[in-house]
């Protein structure tokens, strides 16, 4: 596709420290930026996420209506109630809107 591609001979050597061996770390596998931020939002009690999630909408009721269902999809993937609650305060019908693209994507 003409992307750049890594060469592996331009890699940084692994360091050997006797009991372990530090190497690189390839963040693109097994790459999973959701469940950490669903466990963090799930460890909070009922208080902490009202005040979290009113906060988060505050900021992205500015926001473009589709970067806020960017933004949404992103919070639904670290727990369904994080993207509810947020979906809710920004006055979205979360259930109207996935009905809408669905019927938009069969089209």
């Amino acid at each position: 596709s003409g992307a750049p591609m890594p060469d592996e001979n331009c890699l940084d050597p692994a360091w050997d420290l006797g009991q372990a061996v530090v190497d690189r770390y390839d963040s693109t596998q097994d790459h999973d930026d959701f469940t950490q931020a669903g466990n963090l939002y799930r460890m909070f009690d009922d208080a902490h996420r009202d005040r979290l999630t009113t906060r988060i909408a505050g900021v992205l009721g500015d926001a473009r209506r589709e970067v806020q269902m960017l933004q949404l999809c992103h919070f639904f993937r670290a727990d369904e109630d994080y993207g509810k609650r947020i979906a809710r305060k920004l006055g979205i019908d979360i259930e109207a809107a996935m009905a809408d693209r669905a019927a938009h994507a069969g089209a």
